[in-house]
């Protein structure tokens, strides 16, 4: 490298952050400017301050000619954590795809988690991060008695996000294989009432006596939604993405084939039968286009203004007239599961007025017990994985979730059910042996 000719103070600035020397500049090219670790020939980490501030400018020219020679900022330059949180995301978004192309929800689901370390340590050299650092970031988010943090399962997730990106930091020389393994050794939050944090109660199947009350709140389309979702024992999302190309018809069952689903990028198969239920729910709705999605929101609120219209009871004004041009919609459009999720929510929440209008009628006063009680679509594959248990017993319910043979995921679903089984059985053992 050739000899420093210039001296001063160099272009952008020179600054410490936790103890060492860094330098932000705007490189020429660059939208924006970039940290850069000032470190000595024969170092692998920054200037120590104690140095002093003169020899770290030195260093800035020295790495300005560097970079000038080169024309751009290298990738390896990237110092900060943020800078490395950044670099992570954008190789996330191309690599967690479908094979179509559209991206997943975990790409997003990295970003969300790995927030409270950008915020905390975000302007930190990526090796100044330290075990005790994530370990007492890990505990913060437990909270106190009169601010309760986050639940168990979501703080180990994200504990398991910060040790994924060190792995993928450490191949991309981001850090060091020191730093790695000592993030590697970050241990998730043991349970049974170990450490303080919140422990959420398990999801619990809701009674198809719930969802009866709620269905008349929805439309038609909204209806048989939940019906094939229930009889298929399907998650959310595949139930979203149903179109008529999906469902192979030439049989008494059907079987539905979803193009996407949760361990497809594991090499599995899905295959989804419905039997006469679920078939007389989805028959309104097989006409038209093959590969237009099945339930559409368009459909939806066509069906629900029509109800609107039925239930008017003056005619309608001049002046209540819609004279707004229609607008283009994009074709085979799908409920998300958020939407999916929103419009139950809004269906309980009206249930629960009219129970209160009836009560006030009747003129009583109605028990919070009383009304509607809460419900998502999760709690009805959880509701059907269990009816097929307590009635064909544990490896039926497994099949009907579709899980793996040993899958351990089945006791989520059916952990009441098959507990009612074990009961069931030693209450047998106990009779005949005890």
């Amino acid at each position: 490298m050739s000899r420093i000719k210039k001296q001063g103070k160099p272009p952008g600035s020179v600054f410490d952050n936790h103890g060492r020397w860094y330098w932000r500049i705007k490189l020429p090219g660059q939208k924006t400017r970039t940290t850069h670790a000032l470190i000595p020939p024969g170092a692998t980490r920054a200037l120590p301050i104690a140095r002093g501030k003169a020899v770290a400018e030195q260093l800035a020219w020295r790495l300005w000619e560097k970079l000038a020679e080169q024309g751009q900022a290298d990738e390896a330059d990237i110092v900060t954590i943020a800078d490395m949180v950044s670099a992570y995301h954008k190789r996330n978004q191309t690599y967690y795809r479908r094979a179509d192309g559209t991206p997943t929800s975990e790409a997003y689901s990295c970003e969300y988690h790995l927030r409270p370390l950008v915020e905390k340590h975000g302007r930190k050299h990526p090796d100044d991060i330290t075990l005790r650092d994530l370990s007492q970031l890990r505990d913060d988010m437990i909270g106190d008695t009169e601010n309760p943090g986050l639940a168990r399962g979501v703080i180990n997730k994200r504990v398991g996000h910060f040790k994924r990106l060190y792995n993928w930091a450490v191949g991309n020389g981001y850090c060091c294989e020191m730093t790695a393994a000592a993030v590697s050794l970050l241990k998730p939050l043991p349970g049974g009432g170990r450490t303080n944090a919140r422990e959420p109660e398990p999801i619990r199947p809701v009674p198809w006596d719930t969802v009866q009350k709620t269905l008349p709140f929805l439309t038609p389309l909204q209806q048989a939604m939940v019906k094939v979702q229930y009889y298929g024992d399907m998650r959310p999302g595949e139930t979203c993405i149903m179109t008529p190309e999906d469902i192979d018809m030439t049989k008494p069952i059907w079987i539905y084939r979803p193009k996407f689903f949760k361990t497809k990028h594991h090499g599995k198969k899905r295959n989804i039968y419905l039997g006469p239920q679920a078939q007389a729910a989805l028959l309104p709705y097989l006409t038209g286009d093959p590969s237009a999605y099945i339930f559409q929101p368009a459909i939806s609120e066509a069906q629900r203004f029509e109800k609107m219209r039925e239930d008017r009871k003056t005619p309608v004004q001049p002046s209540q007239i819609s004279r707004a041009k229609p607008t283009a919609k994009p074709k085979n459009e799908a409920y998300y599961t958020d939407g999916y999720r929103q419009f139950i929510q809004r269906a309980i929440t009206t249930c629960r007025k009219a129970q209160r209008a009836e009560a006030k009628a009747e003129g009583r006063k109605i028990k919070k017990t009383e009304l509607l009680e809460d419900w998502t679509p999760n709690q009805l594959r959880h509701a059907f994985a269990s009816l097929v248990t307590r009635e064909m017993g544990k490896d039926a319910g497994r099949i009907a979730l579709g899980h793996a043979p040993g899958s351990s995921a089945t006791t989520i679903y059916t952990h009441e059910a098959r507990d009612e089984i074990d009961a069931a059985v030693a209450k047998q053992i106990a009779k005949k042996f005890g």
